[in-house]
Formats: C-alpha cells, structure tokens, sequence
C-alpha cells in the first residue's frame, strides 16, 4: 500500500510539474512580418534626404517581447531598395546581430494598369527573395504583416500566391489614411501627401479589392502627434556603436526637418504600427469603410490641379502630382467592405508609453 501511495503521489508530482509550467508561461509571442522602406541615414539617390523612423521602428520590433519577428523585407519607398538593403545588413546584422532573415523585396512599383503580353498579365516585378519569404512564413502559420513601407509586396502576396497562403495573414497594419477632404498639414506647411500611398497606389486598391484580408490603417493624423525631441538624439553621440549609427542617421533628418517644418525633433511615424502589433488596445480605433478618391479629373487634369482632392489646387507643388489617388476612411462611407481605422491613443498614458518605447531598444531612459 505503502509503494503503491508513492507511486501515486510520485505520478501526482510529475503531472503536477508541467501543469504549473504551463499556467505561468506567458501568451504565445504573435507571429510577425515586417516589410519596410528601411532608410536610416541614406541620403541622395532618387530622394534629397530620407525618413529616419523605420530605423527605430524595426528594432523597435526585434525588442519586443510580444512579438515573434519572422522576417523584414525592404521595399522601394524612402529610397531604392538597393540601398536600403545596405541599411538593413548593416543594422540588423552588423549592429543588432540579429538572426532573422532581410530579404529584399520589390524594387518597382506595381504596373498600373498591369502590363500584359498576348493578353497575359506580366507578373514579374512580384518575383522577388521578400515575397517568396513571406509566402514561406505564411505556409508554417498564421502571421501579422507590419507595413511600413509601401504595399507592393502584401499586393504580389494577393495577385499570386495560393488563397491558403493569403487567408493565413491575420492582419496588415499600414500607416496610411485620412479622414474624408482631411488635408495632410505640419504647422503652416499643408499639401502633403500620404507617402506610402503615392509609392503604389494600385498594391493599396488590389489589397483592399482584391482580398478580404483585415487590414488597419494608422492615420496621419494620429501619427504625427509625438515628436522625439533633438536633445534626446544628441544623447546618442558619444554612446554604443548602435547608438552612433542611430544619431549619425537621425540628426541630418532632424536638420532637414526643422528648416522645413520648424520642429526640433522627427515623428517616429512607423513606431506606432510596431506598437500596434504588440499593443492594440493602447489606441482608438474604429472600423471604418473606405474610398479611393480620384484625384485627377481625367486627361484633361493630368497632374491632378483642378482641386479634386483635399489639398489640390492650380498653385500645388509638383510633390502633390504624383498624389493621384486618396485613401478616404470613416463609417458608412460607401459600399465597401470594412476595415480598421485608428486617429487617436486611447489616453495621455498610453501616449506617454508609446513614447517611452520609441526610446527603449536603445536601453536609455
């Protein structure tokens, strides 16, 4: 009897042991893409100066511990994809000494209309290493994709991989959006564009159109309300090699803005979709319906100046011609299938901790 009361509270333990393993291991991390436009401290190229914020929002990523990165992809955008993969190499690798895979992605934006020969459509500028990567995490499981670049490569996912490929996307969160006739404004600086849009309008409307993928769209709005201030950066100077490479791509960023825009600092726009990913409910959002407003008026207003959009007029500047398209979002605003739309954090705390974990992969307070 003796042995066999051993015996049972020998098999209790063993059982017991894994159980209470089980309760205390955290949630599982959420399985994550990135594609980005990674640019941080390129200058030239088919752009004077380059956005610096994909350069602390993908580390940003790799830090937290919510998030499973699987892979970050660079697309065109900021500047040539070329280019931007000496970013990425360098970063990631060099610096974070991080595993994950940087495939490179599309160097092009989508045809639009798509190019055809003998009337079959040419699908080439989507054969690419981030694609292929994409589709290869999406058939291991399900996945969020952080877009924060332009969309051309989510758009080759929907044109040509298998529909159970595309069905294992849990999400796309893009920064990317306005409020219907919002015109984009910076103190007195309006007319601006919406930039990952006007990079490949048409990878937005084959998502959008072409899918019923659930996509959640960050907009300008929200995402210009934090600044992360100059004298925070200039701490950086004399720090880690990470830290070097971080101030060295961020402060002539900074310059630039300040002489246009008049703010002392850089607004960590594609942050907010990290933080997104690991931390919906520090946001207000919605869903939403959408219109991709035409802003040209046909070919008798090529270059979109007869005020067809928010923001056009005859006296535009020539950044505005290629805005050939908005995205409009808000409630029952056409027939279209629902998205996600966010204009807000949900308070002055999570503001606060947003802020703070722009800041964080860095380790200063």
């Amino acid at each position: 009897m003796k042995c066999f009361a051993r015996s049972f509270f020998a098999l209790l333990l063993v059982i017991a042991i894994p159980l209470a393993a089980a309760e205390t291991k955290g949630p599982a991390r959420k399985r994550v893409i990135i594609s980005s436009d990674l640019a941080l401290g390129l200058q030239g190229g088919w752009r004077l100066m380059d956005d610096a914020d994909d350069g602390w929002a993908v580390p940003m990523a790799l830090a937290d511990d919510r998030l499973d990165v699987k892979l970050v992809a660079t697309v065109l955008g900021n500047s040539n994809v070329a280019a931007e993969q000496v970013v990425s190499d360098r970063l990631l690798g060099d610096l974070l000494r991080s595993r994950v895979p940087r495939p490179r992605g599309a160097a092009v934006a989508l045809d639009n209309p798509q190019a055809t020969l003998n009337s079959r459509p040419i699908m080439r500028d989507c054969e690419n290493d981030a694609v292929r990567a994409m589709m290869s995490v999406l058939r291991a499981g399900r996945a969020t994709i952080v877009a924060i670049g332009p969309l051309t490569d989510i758009g080759c996912l929907v044109l040509n991989a298998p529909d159970a490929v595309v069905e294992n996307i849990d999400e796309v969160i893009a920064i990317m959006g306005r409020a219907p006739d919002e015109q984009f404004a910076i103190g007195k600086i309006d007319g601006l564009t919406d930039f990952n849009l006007v990079m490949d309008n048409r990878a937005l409307d084959v998502l959008l159109n072409q899918s019923s993928v659930h996509v959640t769209f960050l907009q300008f709005g929200l995402t210009k309300q934090v600044l992360v201030p100059r004298s925070f950066v200039a701490e950086l100077r004399d720090g880690t090699p990470l830290q070097r490479f971080v101030y060295d791509g961020t402060m002539p960023w900074i310059d630039f803005w300040q002489k246009v825009f008049d703010e002392d600092g850089f607004h960590p726009w594609d942050s907010n979709a990290v933080w997104y990913a690991s931390h919906p409910d520090a946001f207000a959002c919605s869903d939403a319906n959408f219109v991709i407003k035409q802003c040209s008026s046909g070919s008798s207003d090529p270059y979109n100046r007869l005020g067809g959009c928010a923001g056009h007029s005859s006296t535009q500047k020539t950044s505005l011609d290629r805005e050939a398209v908005q995205l409009w979002l808000a409630p029952q605003l056409s027939q279209s299938r629902s998205v996600r739309t966010c204009t807000a954090y949900r308070s002055a705390d999570d503001q606060q901790r947003f802020e703070l974990a722009v800041r964080a992969f860095l380790k200063m307070k």
